[in-house]
């Protein structure tokens, strides 16, 4: 139990911390020092990332329709998988590994790249984006609420809607 109360202490501090913990011990998400390392998973266009984006654009006055737009949903697929915290793949093996991320989210959060790209979570944001779009800024990596209203953010500000976003994905550089 000692293990699990600098997580507990962290989560109860982010936005709907209460909540957030229900979502992590129903899904089994909260790390314990024994036993394989969980992902919290958002499977992209099932109703709790429907649920969890919905969450988010309420938090960041964006439009609710896009929870479920397809622009969103395909590049949730492209970027994470739905996976919460998921490194960049420039990361390498440590990427694959789960029991890796908390290390790679603890240099990120030091402002260390130790990879080709900084780019993590559910949107895949560079460190410099997490910075800009996510309500806590570093300290919202790993939290589910902070990368989905970051993603959305971000697709605001660049791109204006989640199916333009996914109209220019891949055109310019690699993702959206």
């Amino acid at each position: 139990m000692s293990s699990l109360l600098p997580t507990l202490a962290t989560v109860l501090l982010t936005t709907g911390g209460m909540l957030l913990l229900l979502q992590r011990l129903a899904h089994g998400a909260v790390p314990s020092a024994r036993g394989p390392c969980r992902v919290e998973t958002y499977r992209p266009g099932s109703k709790e990332q429907i649920a969890l984006f919905t969450r988010a654009a309420i938090l960041t006055k964006l439009p609710t329709t896009w929870a479920h737009a397809p622009g969103l949903i395909a590049i949730l697929t492209r970027e994470s998988g739905g996976q919460v915290g998921r490194p960049n793949y420039t990361y390498g093996a440590r990427a694959q590994d789960p029991c890796a991320w908390a290390g790679i989210h603890t240099e990120l959060l030091a402002g260390q790249k130790t990879a080709k790209s900084s780019a993590t979570g559910l949107g895949q944001l560079l460190l410099a984006n997490v910075e800009t779009y996510y309500p806590s800024g570093r300290r919202g990596i790993g939290n589910a609420v902070e990368e989905a209203a970051g993603m959305l953010r971000y697709i605001a500000a660049r791109y204006g809607t989640p199916d333009r976003a996914w109209a220019q994905y891949g055109v310019h550089h690699e993702g959206y």
